[in-house]
């Protein structure tokens, strides 16, 4: 769960200055005698050191949290879509319209963790109605989706630009495919995430990076593996929190 924002970074600062100016006599069980000797110790055997370093990075986590979500907002104010939400669904990312339950429904954007992206129509949770499809390999299909699955006529863009129509029945298999003579200019690479994209399918949210480090858990008792600090995501293989289009490096 994402960590509480409420007294953030301030609280935490405020603790740790209290823990660093703290003198040997103030603190419980320690003579004054050995003030000096304490100075030249490791401070992670100081068990006031460390909780003033464990609270401080606790404080920072927090307001990280805190400015992900302001940026999130603002981003949204950006792009004309205040309206939208940002769900997780397991390690996939939809930005767009929801139902009642807090499920995709209407018109949104499913990231997905390959980087792949899904951008038109769904409906209680699942694609439903045109939408465009995209990979980092710099794959387009075009067409509709019917709970979950491609029916009927698609238009394919494949990583040389080359352009085949493709259909599919009502079971969502694909029972015709070929070329259709005509080509598009060949994918660009983005000079932000190194994916593979078309210029005329980009779009506010194909492309994901983080602003912040993967802080690596060094807690063998722990099961989770570290903390992105940007956002609080705890898989290190999240595409990002930063969401916008593709750039093509000048």
């Amino acid at each position: 769960p994402a960590l509480a924002t409420q007294g953030g970074a301030t609280g935490a600062a405020a603790w740790s200055g209290q823990a660093a100016t703290a003198t040997a006599s103030e603190r419980p069980g320690v003579p004054a005698q050995q003030k000096s000797a304490q100075a030249d110790e490791n401070p992670y055997d100081n068990p006031w050191a460390a909780a003033a370093e464990a609270d401080e990075i606790i404080g920072a986590f927090a307001q990280a949290n805190h400015m992900a979500q302001v940026r999130s907002q603002k981003h949204d104010e950006r792009q004309g879509t205040a309206t939208e939400k940002v769900v997780r669904i397991g390690e996939a990312l939809y930005v767009g319209e929801t139902s009642g339950k807090g499920q995709p429904n209407g018109k949104g954007s499913l990231l997905l963790p390959d980087g792949s992206t899904h951008v038109g129509g769904f409906k209680d949770g699942r694609a439903h109605g045109s939408g465009v499809y995209t990979t980092t390999a710099g794959i387009v299909a075009i067409g509709g989706w019917q709970n979950n699955l491609r029916v009927g006529l698609f238009e394919q863009i494949d990583k040389a630009g080359v352009v085949w129509t493709e259909r599919y029945n009502q079971e969502g298999k694909k029972i015709a495919r070929k070329k259709t003579g005509e080509e598009r200019e060949p994918p660009a690479t983005c000079s932000r995430c190194s994916a593979l994209f078309h210029t005329t399918h980009n779009h506010g949210h194909a492309c994901r990076q983080h602003r912040g480090n993967w802080i690596a858990n060094r807690d063998e008792d722990q099961k989770v593996e570290g903390i992105w600090a940007c956002c609080g995501s705890r898989s290190a293989a999240d595409k990002g929190c930063d969401l916008g289009e593709h750039r093509i490096s000048a």
